[in-house]
């Protein structure tokens, strides 16, 4: 389920799971556990996704600065 959602292998899914130091918790409502991992991982993915999109100057291109932008990115 985890590896169809959020597009990990399942031993990287179990290594996540591991180190996030919440098995214990697993047994007492998988389902759940299941539904927030799933959240968290889409979360930090949407993150890097939205963290590598940059937008580089076209020499002789005409280009519109918008305020939500730093300096540097452009």
């Amino acid at each position: 389920m985890v590896d169809n959602e959020c597009f990990l292998s399942r031993r990287t899914a179990a290594e996540l799971l591991i180190d996030s130091g919440r098995i214990p918790d697993f047994p007492n409502n998988p389902r759940r556990m299941i539904e927030v991992f799933i959240k968290a991982v889409r979360s930090v993915q949407n993150a890097m996704e939205i963290d590598g999109i940059r937008y580089p100057r076209l020499e002789g291109k005409k280009y519109f600065f918008q305020e939500i932008f730093d300096s540097e990115e452009l």
